[in-house]
Order: structure tokens, then C-alpha cells, then sequence
């Protein structure tokens, strides 16, 4: 059994990466999260379309957080659970800066990342790229399963 948190209450949001075309990024991220923690029923997108971006993306995380703050004793945290996030290394620069924005200023205290990647696009790594000093890379080997025994 999982220890809670005395301080901090975790609520994690499963987001999917994979295949999403950058100028539906930001919509698909709000339709995840906003749909996994109930504060919208799953809009498959339509609700916000292309012209969402990541301005409306961090006002609508401040309105989460918020909400999430009202219904907790602890300080929280809204946690971002990212599959694909190497996709952003085919969009521009621009849009992996605007990514990284969502994670400073006003939502820094309460807004995480853990992200998964086949491979990551290591421009990351110098000091010109928006997502230099940003992340703490860890390379975990693929699962192998056990062969199970015979009775």
C-alpha cells in the first residue's frame, strides 16, 4: 500500500501524446486533464479546437489548481502524466516554449511533469534550446516479463 503524502495531495492527469498534430497540443492537453478530474465532461477536442493555446491552457490550470486547493487540507499538486512527449520534437521551437512556460511563474509550485519518450530529440541539452536544465532524464530498460512456471 502507497504511503499518502503528510504535506502534498497528488492529482495525476494521463495525458497522450502520440500523433497529436501541434496545433491541437494545447487542446488536447485541457481536454485530458479537465475531462480525467471531472471539472468538464470529455470534450474529444471539439470544445477547443486549434485556436486554444497555451494562455488558455495555463489560465484553465490556475482555475484547476485552484479548485483542487478548495477541496484539500494539504497544499496540492496537479501532476502531468505525459506519454510521447518526444512528439514535440517535430514541432517548432516556438510551441516547446510555450510548453515550458505552462511550468514557471504563477503554476511552478503546483504544477509537475513526468514524461515518457522513445527518444528525445537531445538539442535539449544546450543552453539555446526551451527545454535546457528543464528535465532530470532517467533511462529505464524496456520490461521483460518472467516466463511464467508451469503449476
Amino acid at each position: 500500500m502507497a504511503e499518502e503524502d503528510p504535506a502534498m495531495d497528488f492529482y495525476p492527469a494521463y495525458i497522450n501524446l502520440r500523433g497529436v498534430p501541434e496545433h491541437l497540443l494545447f487542446a488536447t492537453v485541457a481536454d485530458a486533464v479537465l475531462g480525467q478530474l471531472a471539472f468538464a465532461p470529455p470534450s474529444k477536442v471539439a470544445r477547443f479546437g486549434s485556436d486554444y493555446g497555451h494562455r488558455d491552457l495555463a489560465k484553465d490550470f490556475r482555475g484547476v489548481i485552484l479548485t483542487l486547493a478548495e477541496r484539500s487540507l494539504k497544499r496540492t499538486r496537479l501532476v502531468l502524466l505525459v506519454d510521447g512527449i518526444d512528439e514535440l520534437n517535430h514541432y517548432d521551437p516556438r510551441t516547446t516554449q510555450r510548453v515550458r512556460s505552462l511550468f514557471m511563474a504563477s503554476l511552478a509550485e503546483n504544477l509537475v511533469m513526468v514524461a515518457s519518450a522513445v527518444e528525445i530529440d537531445k538539442h535539449w541539452e544546450q543552453q539555446g534550446s526551451p527545454w535546457y536544465n528543464f528535465f532530470e532524464e532517467i533511462e529505464i530498460s524496456p520490461a521483460h516479463r518472467q516466463p511464467e512456471r508451469p503449476g
